[in-house]
């Protein structure tokens, strides 16, 4: 009795119900303002179709999108945005063709500000001549990417450029003055150092200036 019956069945569809699988790597700490190169692994039985990158500078903060790439791309070079952060990640969706999804997140990492300050002294200038034991005023301008912690201001009378420290003033002024010391010179100049709240450091230097005698002779009878 072994007679065989055969028949087909019409054409149907068996559709794609399978996720895909993505895994981003590990991130390290970060400056601001670098690049970054941000890559993952994923895979689907299928085809893969794009991929979407979010970044979260905190813990409490919801994901930011950053862009989309082709399904076929395994990295993205991310600039670091102006930010400083200890429990920053980053975030990846895959899709398929099919727009089935899956997603990664990254574990903590830390943005760090290394960005020194911009400072520019104004005056004094070449040319200015002040007399020893009157005061100096001095101008500058200075920024910062993040926020400026203070000013600190120093003068020196010789070429050899020895500074001394003179004083120092919130960020949010732009002019101190001093008593010019006692001591003849036409290679006075000020040294004027913004920091930064996160103790990066930049300074300027004042053209070269005269300090003229001011002090009288000593006469006994």
């Amino acid at each position: 009795y072994t007679n065989v019956g055969i028949d087909v069945s019409n054409y149907f569809s068996v559709t794609d119900n399978t996720p895909p699988t993505v895994e981003i790597d590990t991130t390290n700490n970060m400056n601001i303002g670098e690049t970054v190169h941000v890559s993952w692994v994923a895979e689907d039985n299928t085809l893969l179709d794009r991929h979407k990158l979010y970044y979260s500078l905190n813990v409490n903060q919801q994901f930011t999108f950053i862009d989309s790439v082709v399904g076929s791309a395994e990295s993205y070079n991310w600039a670091v945005p102006n930010f400083v952060s200890d429990s920053a990640r980053i975030r990846i969706e895959s899709y398929d063709v099919v727009n089935l999804s899956a997603s990664d997140t990254s574990v903590y990492f830390a943005i760090i500000d290394t960005i020194i300050p911009t400072v520019t002294v104004l005056s004094p200038s070449q040319g200015d001549s002040i007399p020893e034991n009157t005061e100096i005023l001095t101008r500058w301008n200075a920024t910062d990417n993040i926020a400026l912690d203070s000013i600190h201001i120093y003068y020196s009378s010789d070429e050899d450029s020895t500074f001394n420290y003179m004083g120092t003033v919130p960020a949010i002024d732009s002019i101190f003055s001093f008593m010019a010391p006692a001591g003849v010179t036409n290679m006075a100049s000020v040294k004027v150092e913004a920091i930064d709240s996160y103790g990066n450091s930049n300074d300027d230097y004042s053209d070269f200036f005269s300090v003229t005698d001011n002090t009288p002779p000593l006469v006994t009878v």
